[in-house]
């Protein structure tokens, strides 16, 4: 249940990040990761990278689980931890470009 709740919030954040990247972009950010400066020219490209990144983690997730079963839950943590972190600064740039 945990997993399958992790693994949501997870999709969620590669596609807010996504969402969110775009915006901060269109009002006058800049992308301030150069392997995915030229990614994120593209929307639906910038989707797939994060997508296929997605996929990876749940793949690699599941591996970490049938060696050690009881590490699977909190490496995906970590890893909601860690894409927690752009989209919470594109959320901060699209804030502070927006005038708000």
């Amino acid at each position: 249940m945990i997993r399958k709740l992790l693994i949501s919030c997870i999709l969620v954040l590669c596609v807010g990040d996504v969402i969110t990247t775009e915006i901060a972009l269109r009002l006058g950010a800049s992308e301030g990761n150069p392997i995915m400066e030229g990614v994120v020219e593209y929307p639906a490209i910038h989707l797939v990278v994060k997508l296929l990144l997605f996929l990876t983690i749940v793949l690699i997730n599941q591996r970490i689980e049938t060696v050690h079963p009881a590490a699977g839950p909190p490496s995906l943590l970590i890893l909601y931890g860690v894409l927690l972190i752009p989209v919470l600064n594109n959320t901060f740039w699209i804030y502070a470009l927006s005038g708000l």
